[in-house]
């Protein structure tokens, strides 16, 4: 008997835990600025779809389009196997820099215009607003680019309800991590808004330059193919086709790709939570 009262009490806590984790977010979504949500939703459409990056828009240009159906457009079967994995690798510097933009306004500047410590004197636990912020600027930044991206496979004619999309959609998830880990750990560890909005895009084209010259193979990997290479290992464990083999590329992969980020992302959030004092 006790035991089950123990069981009750217990989901009641973690009820309204969850109760007031979710008011966080709510009110951490209010704060961010309509102008900045629109200036992320506006850069990341037309970037996405623009004719430059687009690889459907880009069937239209350079004359490979070989059906038009109203506002849906069927390319051939090359363009599709490798447009979505060059759409990724080009959301992912923008991903970077919009990030930095993000986390400086929502978490870095907080600090400077003493809202974070006015924040704190409410009863909240310090691990659920750092991590109410993570969630919230994430989801912005994925749902802003996952939605052009959507559109722009259905305009290249892959059916909706076809896995390929879903797969692809899971894959954008990981350089969206990466973009936010790394602007979060800036964020909290140098409280400067500046410095948090320039950091994270010079440390992405910094890391992927030294990858690049000490070893093109492993910037390969983990700059261009590894997307490829996740794809097809999801795609053919859940039809059974095959078993994926976990080899050496894939332990790159797994380690920098989501490895990496939660680690930064743990980090912050025990520096943020045990460490961090605020004046």
């Amino acid at each position: 008997m006790e035991s089950s009262w123990r069981c009750i009490r217990d989901m009641l806590r973690l009820k309204a835990t969850f109760r007031k984790f979710i008011t966080l977010l709510a009110w951490e979504l209010e704060e961010i600025p309509y102008l900045l949500l629109g200036t992320i939703v506006f850069s990341t459409t037309i970037y996405v779809l623009y004719p430059g990056v687009s690889h459907s828009a880009g069937s239209l240009r350079i004359g490979e389009l070989i059906e038009r159906d109203s506002l849906k457009f069927k390319a051939s079967i090359q363009d599709y196997l490798f447009y979505p994995s060059l759409i990724i690798d080009a959301i992912e510097p923008l991903a970077a820099f919009l990030a930095g933009i993000l986390f400086a306004t929502n978490v870095a500047r907080t600090f400077e215009n003493k809202e974070l410590q006015t924040l704190l004197t409410c009863p909240v636990k310090r691990t659920h607003v750092i991590l109410s912020k993570f969630c919230v600027n994430y989801s912005i930044l994925y749902i802003s680019s996952a939605i052009p991206f959507l559109l722009d496979m259905i305009l290249l004619g892959i059916s909706s309800l076809s896995l390929d999309i879903y797969i692809w959609l899971l894959i954008l998830a990981f350089p969206i991590l990466f973009a936010c880990s790394l602007a979060i750990f800036i964020s909290v560890t140098l409280k400067m808004s500046a410095f948090s909005a320039v950091l994270p895009p010079l440390i992405y084209f910094g890391l992927s330059k030294a990858l690049d010259t000490s070893s093109e193979k492993t910037y390969m990997l983990l700059y261009s193919k590894w997307d490829e290479k996740l794809f097809k290992a999801i795609q053919d464990w859940i039809t059974l086709q095959s078993v994926p083999q976990m080899g050496v590329e894939f332990l790159y992969i797994f380690l920098y790709r989501f490895l990496l980020p939660v680690l930064l992302l743990a980090f912050s959030v025990i520096y943020f939570d045990k460490i961090l004092q605020l004046d």
